[in-house]
């Protein structure tokens, strides 16, 4: 009996001694210097209609499975106003593997139906350089020549809950910033279609009552409504920076960049009610450590730059690379406003101002912010997340 009772012996005491852990161990404990990690939880950013919210990824074959809905696109370039409606087959080559060559199902509207549902392969693949497509034509045209209604563009975007940046693939209607005194294009979202059939008369679709957004934790919108391709509503700033008037606020923000650069900064007008003196941002850089998402606890004293206004109808391009913080010339010189952005690594802002003189600020797809004053954060140490 007692080899048994050895074996009884032993399997109670297994029961009664905890499991080892499973898994990697814990993460050594932090410098004292050091917190972790940035509340990325709450990093918001500018919310276009499309861009590259169109799919879904499969990391086990690293694929792009395009997720089932469909836009409605008005153009206004035509009187009366014209509707195509397409959703997004495929982004493979037919005939390799190498994504970047958009499939698209197309219909259109002829004032009193739709057409039957085509499939349209573009005419080549947009990792090359931005594609501008004409709907109605079903052909590339020049993206200078604005007379197009989508574009394809590889751009950098970050993830704020991954952590990290990639190339991804966008689709853009032309106006991004919403400029109606341009003609800019507008569309509307149809989720769970996979198939251009049963679509609702596109004149009867709802305009976006548009204005700026109320929620700092969100910029998400009424998709299902004809809108620009970025409204005010999905703006992570816009006007709201500063109150009624161009009076300027308090407000602390942390800006997260793809190089994995924290920036805290406020941004005020150099001249309370005066757009035309131009802005003035006070900043401080700081590094985020990619494998804890650390800080250091304490952030460097910041520099203030009087940044000038751009003109009525135009754009200034910033970088907190910079001391000015004005993106280099070279690095912007392909933009187009508001038609065509810079490469999304080379701006972290940008100042908009309409032709009526409003200002708004725009975020690259490549840095989401926190407003740290708004969402009751330590205004004087970066914001992490809560244990």
């Amino acid at each position: 009996m007692r080899p048994t009772l050895t074996l009884v012996t032993v399997g109670l005491f297994a029961a009664a001694c905890p499991r080892p852990p499973v898994g990697p161990p814990p993460p050594p404990p932090l410098d004292e210097d050091r917190v972790a990690p940035l509340a990325v939880e709450v990093c918001i950013q500018d919310r276009p209609a499309i861009s590259g919210k169109w799919y879904e990824y499969n990391p086990d074959g690293h694929t792009l499975t395009p997720r089932p809905q469909a836009w409605i696109v008005r153009d206004p370039s035509a009187d009366p106003a014209r509707f195509a409606a397409l959703r997004i087959v495929s982004v493979y080559e037919p005939d390799a593997a190498e994504s970047g060559r958009f499939t698209f199902g197309m219909a259109t509207w002829d004032g009193a139906a739709w057409s039957a549902e085509e499939e349209w392969l573009t005419p080549r693949n947009m990792k090359d350089d931005d594609l501008c497509l004409d709907l109605f034509a079903r052909a590339e045209v020049p993206c200078a020549d604005a007379t197009w209604q989508l574009r394809l563009a590889e751009f950098q975007y970050l993830s704020p809950l991954s952590g990290f940046s990639a190339q991804n693939l966008g689709v853009f209607a032309r106006g991004w910033a919403g400029r109606a005194d341009l003609g800019d294009v507008r569309l509307a979202r149809l989720d769970d279609v996979t198939a251009l059939d049963g679509l609702p008369d596109p004149t009867t679709l709802a305009e976006l009552a548009d204005s700026p957004a109320e929620s700092w934790e969100t910029t998400d919108w009424a998709f299902a409504e004809l809108a620009p391709d970025l409204p005010e509503v999905g703006m992570a700033l816009g006007r709201r920076f500063v109150d009624d008037g161009f009076i300027g606020r308090d407000d602390v923000y942390f800006l997260l960049a793809t190089r994995m650069d924290v920036v805290r900064f406020t941004v005020r007008p150099v001249t309370d009610g005066d757009p035309d003196a131009g802005l003035r941002i006070s900043s401080a850089t700081f590094q985020v450590l990619f494998d804890d998402m650390s800080m250091p606890r304490d952030i460097p004293e910041p520099t203030e730059v009087d940044v000038p206004m751009p003109a009525p109808g135009s754009v200034a391009w910033l970088t907190f690379k910079e001391p000015t913080l004005l993106s280099p010339a070279d690095d912007v010189a392909d933009a187009v406003y508001p038609f065509l952005r810079p490469k999304s690594s080379r701006f972290d802002l940008a100042i908009e101002r309409l032709p009526d003189g409003a200002v708004r600020l725009l975020l690259s797809p490549g840095t989401c912010v926190i407003n740290a004053s708004q969402l009751g954060f330590d205004v004087d140490t970066p914001p992490v997340s809560s244990p």
